[in-house]
């Protein structure tokens, strides 16, 4: 059973997705120790390069109990790193994440389920997972860095960095929709990108206890796959 749903490629896209994370950590605790990076700043580099696993997943596997096997270790992993610091040694700067550490491969599991088992075209889930990849990494880095105007007294979040996630998140459903072959060719394309984008600011925007892991790459899945799928 266990042999007919995975082969070979897929133990080989399972170490790869593995192997690359781990190089992800081993190069976050290089640059926290010889450069003058804040801890904030290398967690979001992760949170970024943490999204590119997705590529490795499309790459070598055709079936979602192969894909899901990285997502559910993480998760694990990741709750135990909350509860209990796993990662304090191999890296310290990656600490302090909240539950968005957690939730992140969480959303992972549910955009595989859907992707990879045909509900949505794969090209929806690689909207979803590089949107809150690199919308919401640069949109942390970006509202830090120039700070601003906050949009409420009751948030974080700035005018700074939810217009940097607008903006990243147009171009990541841009160049998804270039390169991916799993979505169709439509007049109303650009619409439904920017208002895709728009949706993805409002949710990370609003969504609170770091949950926007969950609900902007689920939601910019969905209406990928609705809209331009």
């Amino acid at each position: 059973m266990i042999d007919a749903m995975f082969t070979l490629r897929d133990i080989v896209g399972i170490a790869a997705g593995f192997g690359f994370l781990g190089v992800v950590l081993l190069l976050a605790a290089l640059i926290s120790r010889y450069t003058r990076l804040d801890s904030f700043t290398i967690r979001k580099l992760v949170h970024i390069s943490v999204a590119h696993w997705w590529l490795i997943a499309l790459h070598f596997h055709d079936s979602v109990p192969p894909a899901l096997v990285g997502p559910i270790v993480f998760v694990v992993l990741n709750y135990i790193d909350y509860r209990r610091a796993l990662y304090a040694k191999v890296a310290e700067s990656v600490r302090g994440g909240g539950i968005g550490t957690i939730v992140f491969p969480i959303s992972l599991i549910a955009i595989v389920v859907s992707t990879f088992g045909g509900l949505f075209p794969l090209a929806a889930g690689t909207a979803g997972v590089f949107v809150m990849g690199y919308g919401d990494g640069v949109a942390a880095l970006v509202g830090r860095r120039f700070g601003g105007r906050r949009l409420s007294r009751r948030t974080r979040k700035t005018v700074a960095g939810s217009a940097a996630m607008f903006v990243v998140s147009s171009l990541v459903l841009f160049a998804t929709v270039a390169v991916h072959a799993g979505f169709r060719d439509s007049g109303l394309t650009v619409v439904f990108i920017f208002l895709i984008a728009a949706a993805a600011t409002v949710l990370e925007m609003l969504t609170p206890y770091d949950l926007d892991n969950l609900t902007v790459p689920i939601a910019v899945t969905v209406l990928a796959g609705l809209l331009i799928g």
